[in-house]
């Protein structure tokens, strides 16, 4: 079973995500974390596949996560969800796009 872990800071988005995705729980194992430590704090204790995270969270935003992940994880799958499009997110936002993350999606729900 694959392992997915959700990381947004808005309880209202990882809760969405978790109302859409619950006919998968048959086939993915799925985490959801508030913030980016969290996240870490997951990775942690289980084995992770893919990593699907918020781009702009307060403290350590979401390339930032996803780079550090990719240093300490390097077989994880990193995903952004984003409610910008990535020209106008990725220096404010990341820091360190071209490192981590090949696409962007947007994020459901969010503002």
């Amino acid at each position: 079973m694959k392992r997915i872990l959700f990381v947004d800071d808005e309880p209202a988005v990882l809760e969405e995500l978790r109302t859409r995705l619950q006919d998968m729980a048959h086939k993915w194992a799925m985490s959801f974390a508030g913030s980016g430590a969290e996240a870490l704090s997951e990775f942690q204790r289980h084995r992770v596949d893919l990593v699907v995270s918020d781009a702009r969270m307060p403290g350590m935003n979401g390339g930032r996560l996803l780079r550090a992940i990719a240093e300490r994880w390097p077989d994880a799958v990193r995903i952004a969800l984003t409610d910008a499009s990535p020209p106008c997110c990725t220096k404010s936002a990341t820091g360190c796009w071209p490192l981590s993350v090949r696409r962007s999606w947007s994020r459901p729900g969010g503002t």
